[in-house]
């Protein structure tokens, strides 16, 4: 009996030591995606800060970076930088609490957007100050998505068809789905003579009017003249200096007309940002 009583008891104690070392493993998470403006940014360096929790990585030639962390703890921001520092974009992965498995976080201008829509902020300041009490839920980001879309489909530039900004697939440089999406962002950008901080700055303080965040892009994005940026297409208010009357009429900065009570006048260029409208008139 006591040999049995002792084998027993071995046996038990065995047992117990294996489970108690198989609960002991760190959960270990793989942060992975695409680092685009439409094209790829290959060579660039990718941080990402969690709740608790780092690591770096740099990305390939088509932009795709993976990051793996051991015992790290959600949220994370992600920021990637250009081989040439030129470009600057971020990105975020929300959730609270340990981590394990994959996670896609793309990193592009329209995830640079969205962080200003969520954080109400320069995404490069929120990420500055990102710590363990920094709090990015899911339900936030979905929010900020729809707002987002919403803002930017009324500029002009629909992002609709991506389901998932942070998730969703990109073939960097394919200008097919999201890539596509990026290449128009990226036209409309150019056409304003504006740039995507400016218009990071403009959704950030427009969080909460969707409606104010709509037209404050409708006239950063508006078309502007190649040389004088200041000069955009769209309603504009013509005052004649000789009775200080004004009326309202539609600028083409790029082709140099103003539609005006049904006829079309010609702007002729001065100087920088100096035009004379051939209206007698005015």
């Amino acid at each position: 009996m006591k040999l049995t009583s002792i084998a027993i008891g071995a046996t038990a104690l065995t047992l117990s030591a294996c489970g108690g070392g198989d609960s002991g493993t760190p959960q270990t998470q793989t942060v992975s995606g695409v680092a685009a403006t439409g094209l790829p940014l290959a060579g660039a360096a990718v941080n990402l800060t969690c709740a608790s929790g780092s690591g770096t990585a740099t990305t390939a030639g088509d932009g795709s970076y993976s990051v793996t962390l051991s015992g790290s703890t959600l949220p994370c921001v992600l920021t990637a930088t250009s081989s040439d520092s030129k470009t600057v974009l971020h990105s975020v992965v929300p959730g609270s609490g340990s981590a394990s498995g994959t996670t896609t976080a793309q990193i592009t201008p329209l995830t640079e957007l969205l962080l200003a829509q969520l954080s109400g902020q320069d995404p490069a300041k929120f990420a500055a100050a990102f710590g363990p009490t920094t709090a990015v839920s899911a339900a936030a980001v979905s929010s900020a998505q729809t707002a987002l879309v919403s803002i930017l489909k009324s500029a002009g530039v629909d992002p609709s068809s991506i389901s998932d900004i942070l998730g969703g697939a990109i073939s960097a440089g394919s200008h097919q789905g999201y890539d596509a999406i990026l290449d128009t962002l990226q036209s409309a950008i150019t056409k304003a003579g504006t740039s995507l901080s400016e218009l990071s700055t403009a959704v950030a303080s427009s969080t909460g009017s969707t409606t104010a965040g709509a037209s404050t892009l409708g006239t950063i994005l508006a078309p502007a003249n190649p040389d004088c940026t200041a000069l955009k297409s769209g309603k504009h208010r013509l005052i004649k200096l000789s009775d200080g009357s004004a009326q309202m009429v539609t600028v083409d900065a790029t082709a140099l007309t103003v539609a005006m009570n049904g006829s079309s006048y010609q702007l002729t260029k001065n100087a920088t940002c100096d035009f004379t409208l051939n209206d007698t008139g005015s």
